[in-house]
């Protein structure tokens, strides 16, 4: 990559964080052609940045949900254990399915929804329900098994329920 575009890219990013909103849209305009999956975890973090403003979150939304790259992967996965982003985590990982991107990675995908809550644990059920054909049996057993031990050890959590749900969808993976 050149200097003058790393330097486009250093100030791509700054508007992306600024505290107007016409920057950060000017900004979020640009991205789809000019970013890269480096940019993911930014885009996360202005969506973040702006929960009252439907626009900017729209954008984002918009940009993420049409990722067609697949170094997409790494970098939402990365994002799923950024400290900063856990309140994201649901719409990280509803990301995943439109952007039709599906990680291949059962055990950090059942992680993420065991400490995630209802949301995460929604969208994870829904990722692995499109590896019916892919996924590796062996690992989804495992998953089950975390699952199960989860819930053993905490039976009153909230998300308890769809847990319960994706434990079932786990147990189906593994009889492939």
């Amino acid at each position: 990559m050149t200097s003058a575009s790393l330097n486009k890219q250093k100030a791509l990013l700054a508007d992306l964080f600024s505290a107007k909103e016409e920057t950060v849209m000017a900004a979020l305009k640009k991205i789809p052609e000019e970013g890269t999956p480096e940019f993911i975890i930014p885009l996360l973090r202005a969506f973040k940045a702006w929960p009252h403003s439907t626009e900017v979150r729209a954008k984002v939304t918009f940009i993420l949900y049409h990722l067609k790259t697949p170094e997409a992967v790494p970098e939402l996965m990365k994002a799923l254990d950024e400290p900063d982003l856990q309140e994201e985590k649901a719409f990280i990982l509803s990301v995943f399915w439109n952007s039709g991107h599906i990680p291949t990675d059962i055990s950090a995908l059942v992680h993420h929804a065991l400490r995630g809550g209802y949301m995460a644990a929604l969208e994870v059920m829904t990722l692995l329900e499109q590896m019916e054909d892919t996924a590796d049996a062996e690992e989804a057993r495992e998953a089950s098994l975390d699952v199960q031990e989860y819930l053993d050890e905490h039976p009153n959590v909230e998300h308890g329920p769809m847990l319960a749900e994706l434990n079932r969808t786990l147990i189906k993976l593994s009889n492939l």
